[in-house]
């Protein structure tokens, strides 16, 4: 019998798979009033953008991840490529989306910009001829690929003074504190 799986990691596993690797566990797979059947899994982690730090995408210089052998020795500096692609693609497309970061995209098209970043390659010529969904696609991508950054875009120690500036002036703008620290996604 042969059986597909798909492994997905949860945000805290991702840091430290985002550079790949080999894939050895044994799953066990526990019948109900029956036996114990143990599969060993043997393959290999795809590197991802997902789970890396912004400095580290930053220092790849728009390659790829799949394109570079190991990790950068330096850091960069500036905006990753990978971040300004997607939100290039947000401020051109999607002015008429009014229901931008508020619905899901479609599960396909967000896969395939993933693979489009991980390869440093072009978009798909159907992710903008899909219009609204295809905006939309880009916006859950963005949300998963700042949720799954293993640190805040603003560390906690600066987003403690904001809040402290906050509390003695105040402020007419409220500043979300998933920018400071992580981004939730439900």
């Amino acid at each position: 019998m042969s059986l597909d799986f798909t492994i997905l990691f949860d945000n805290r596993s991702t840091s430290h798979l985002a550079h790949g690797g080999p894939l050895d566990e044994i799953l066990v797979l526990e019948i109900r009033n029956g036996r114990h059947i143990f599969i060993s899994l043997v393959g290999n982690i795809v590197p991802t953008c997902f789970g890396l730090p912004l400095a580290v995408l930053a220092a790849y210089g728009g390659r790829g991840v799949r394109n570079v052998a190991g990790t950068p020795e330096e850091h960069g500096g500036g905006m990753p490529d990978e971040l300004w692609r997607m939100t290039d693609f947000i401020m051109t497309y999607g002015h008429n989306c009014g229901s931008l970061f508020l619905e899901r995209g479609d599960e396909g098209l967000c896969r395939e910009i993933r693979e489009c970043l991980d390869c440093a390659k072009e978009w798909p010529g159907e992710l903008v001829g899909e219009g609204e969904i295809g905006v939309l696609s880009m916006a859950e991508t963005v949300i998963r690929f700042l949720d799954a950054l293993p640190e805040g875009i603003v560390l906690g120690n600066v987003y403690e003074k904001v809040m402290r500036i906050v509390d003695t002036k105040g402020s007419v703008m409220q500043v979300p504190p998933f920018f400071f620290w992580r981004v939730g996604w439900c």
